[in-house]
């Protein structure tokens, strides 16, 4: 079996689509994002930022879309520390 190089976010929809039938936004991601405990969640943040500077080109509407499902990701992360969760 090969090797998944799927990022957080593009695994994360495809497991939407195979259980819903439809891609998440990123709203509904961060909801998903929040049952994580904190180490998880920094894990997560941590490995996508790995994942951004090391992955490929991307044309301008996947950086866009990226940084909308990212920054949905860490406003939740941050609103979640704030209140020590």
């Amino acid at each position: 079996m090969a090797e998944d190089t799927r990022n957080y976010i593009e695994q994360t929809q495809a497991r939407a689509v195979a259980y819903e039938g439809k891609e998440l936004s990123p709203e509904e991601m961060s909801l998903q994002f929040a049952k994580a405990d904190i180490h998880e969640r920094v894990n997560i943040l941590d490995q996508i930022d790995r994942d951004m500077a090391g992955g490929g080109e991307l044309t301008l509407t996947e950086a866009a879309r990226m940084h909308d499902y990212v920054g949905a990701l860490r406003r939740t992360h941050e609103v979640l520390r704030r209140a020590k969760r």
